[in-house]
């Protein structure tokens, strides 16, 4: 499968323009669901990613064994507590909280650090079959997955779906569905009907319409904790704005790697935090629109 090359150019035209009469909800609310006791920062790291990102609204659903870290989200993203019982996420409250945000929004962000417990995975699929925005699936949402078997991605993905797999959980993903690690990647994003974004460096991502894209921004000093979790929250947000899969992971993973890059041009220091990615996004961003 030929790889193609990404530039600053083509990455311009995934950004939508904010006409004057633009609106929160026209530039696309996001519903976050993420974190645990075990993972608290995950929600904060992803919800806060999304904001930066241009998103009209963020709505992080958390656990509430983890409200204390409320205090340490931006004001300016909605939180609300989804019932637990014995530490597990209930069925009925939890649901219909996520029903109702997702019903306000026009993307949904849901896995980073909630934990593999079966509860937590029965939530987790019962949120897939009930929403039809499109959605990114991350870290533990991707154990998830293969708990639920090749057959439920393949129903559900619907080319609605940005699979942000590091190689860990993508050989893993592999090797529960009977594949060696060798599988042409680019057929299984086609089989699967979802955009996949093979983290690492150099990142790709793999359309389901067959093209392979070799993301030509990042580096290593993005290879710290949480730094999946922002990359996750900048798709999410990027998605609730295009509505389309396939250019909100190209963007999405191109600005990531774009802001590593010129950290590490200014700092040259690999201390590099996910929260600083978050923090030095307007710049890059700006750079990279106003182009």
């Amino acid at each position: 499968m030929q790889k193609l090359e990404l530039s600053t150019r083509q990455i311009q035209d995934c950004f939508p323009k904010r006409l004057k009469d633009t609106h929160k909800f026209t530039n696309g609310y996001v519903t976050v669901v993420a974190g645990s006791l075990q993972f608290p920062g995950c929600v904060r790291l992803a919800a806060h990613a999304a904001a930066r990102v241009g998103a009209g609204g963020v709505i992080a659903l958390i656990p509430e064994s983890i409200q204390h870290v409320t205090s340490a989200f931006y004001p300016d993203i909605i939180v609300w507590q989804l019932k637990e019982h014995q530490g597990q996420l209930t069925h009925a409250s939890a649901f219909e909280q996520f029903d109702s945000a997702q019903e306000r929004s026009k993307a949904v962000l849901i896995g980073c650090g909630m934990g593999r417990g079966e509860e937590t995975f029965h939530y987790i699929k019962e949120c897939l079959l009930h929403t039809r925005k499109p959605c990114v699936l991350d870290a533990d949402a991707l154990y998830a997955l293969a708990s639920f078997g090749e057959k439920f991605i393949i129903e559900q993905a619907q080319r609605q779906w940005i699979l942000t797999p590091h190689a860990g959980e993508f050989e893993h993903l592999l090797d529960v569905f009977g594949y060696i690690s060798s599988h042409d990647i680019a057929k299984l994003a086609m089989k699967w009907n979802c955009t996949i974004v093979l983290k690492g460096f150099p990142a790709m991502i793999y359309l389901p319409n067959g093209e392979c894209f070799e993301n030509p921004t990042g580096n290593v000093a993005a290879s710290t904790a949480g730094c999946g979790d922002v990359l996750s929250g900048i798709i999410a947000g990027l998605l609730a704005q295009i509505g389309s899969p396939e250019q909100a992971a190209i963007a999405g993973m191109y600005l990531a790697g774009k802001v590593a890059d010129d950290y590490v041009l200014e700092v040259k220091a690999h201390s590099l935090l996910a929260s600083d990615i978050i923090e030095r996004l307007p710049i890059t961003l700006g750079e990279i629109i106003s182009i």
